[in-house]
């Protein structure tokens, strides 16, 4: 595979979001056979996060040529002497390589063959690409499980924030998640999901002391990490509420009113991996009062058995739809 432009390589989906007038957000439309992306750039991620990534995945990473020859040797010997794969050894370019120009059969395959391709290639991105270029394709590629495909997805999903304002404990939390993400599901397997995020904060902890701090290139100083201040982020977790994803829909009518459109124009697949931000003309504060007004209409003629309405509103100046109400319940 050739290792020019990465980026035509990458997943190429983005969900797409639909939003009131003012810019809430009213539906998120994911592919069924994908789930949430969003790319963001690395000044738009935590550079806690980046620590812990690099922490946990790849202590070298500014400084090795995109594999680790001692690394590969130590793993070669133990997979020989325990004729079994007991070592990985992947830096984060290993892996990006893997993820973005290797065969799903071909990333499954445990060969020394393999591996040893996949450090000439990994050579290869970085003789190409800068650091910055490999890290933000890679921060957004990775699974984070539930769905969660990048940082963005995986920030948003377990903590309804952006990447850029995650916190030392939260990024921890993340950066531990795409080894096994099966197993580190914090829905199903919360104590072990927990006691990763303590792993990761100890190799932060580890690799401050060991490189005098963890250099990130998306911030101006050094990430340094305490022992005092790696057991409070372990703490803050601790009595979390994770709340499972939920695929949330404001004002149903309205939203599948839109939606049908979107699809009438661009096709389904296009809506499900173009990442559009449809904006669009609903008033939120007008369509509650109309669906106020729709249920004590309903509720006033109970003698004429009226049990459903609907409303309408548009601007006459605009023809701009304000609020869509297609039946009182739903």
């Amino acid at each position: 595979p050739s290792v020019d432009d990465l980026r035509t390589h990458a997943s190429q989906f983005e969900t797409t979001r639909i939003y009131d007038r003012n810019g809430n957000q009213l539906y998120e439309i994911l592919d069924p056979t994908m789930g949430r992306r969003t790319y963001v750039t690395l000044d738009e991620i935590s550079p806690y996060l980046v620590a812990a990534t690099i922490a946990t995945e790849d202590k070298e990473f500014y400084s090795h040529p995109g594999f680790d020859l001692i690394a590969i040797l130590r793993s070669f010997y133990f997979n020989f002497t325990s004729n079994e794969t007991v070592s990985g050894a992947s830096t984060i370019t290993q892996q990006l390589t893997r993820t973005l120009l290797f065969t799903p059969e071909e990333r499954a395959s445990r060969t020394y063959s393999r591996k040893i391709r996949e450090a000439i290639l990994a050579a290869e991105i970085t003789r190409r690409y800068s650091r910055d270029e490999i890290l933000e394709l890679y921060l957004n590629e990775i699974y984070y499980g539930n769905l969660a495909y990048g940082i963005e997805a995986a920030s948003q999903t377990y903590f309804g924030l952006s990447a850029d304002r995650l916190n030392l404990s939260q990024s921890a939390f993340l950066a531990g998640l795409p080894q096994l993400p099966a197993v580190y599901d914090v829905y199903s397997n919360r104590d072990v999901t927990l006691k990763r995020q303590q792993d990761v904060l100890l190799l932060m902890y580890q690799a401050s002391l060991e490189q005098g701090c963890i250099y990130v290139s998306n911030n101006q100083q050094p990430i340094c990490i305490g022992a005092g201040e790696a057991a409070a982020a372990a703490n803050e977790l601790l009595d979390y509420d994770f709340r499972s994803p939920q695929v949330t829909i404001e004002y149903p009518h309205w939203v599948n009113f839109i939606r049908n459109q979107l699809e009438e124009i661009y096709g389904p697949q296009t809506i499900y991996r173009s990442g559009f931000h449809v904006y669009t003309t609903i008033d939120p504060g007008l369509q509650e009062l109309a669906e106020q007004i729709v249920q004590s209409q309903i509720s006033s003629l109970p003698d004429r058995n009226v049990s459903n309405g609907a409303l309408i509103a548009v601007k006459p100046s605009t023809g701009e739809i304000i609020t869509m109400i297609g039946s009182a319940d739903y």
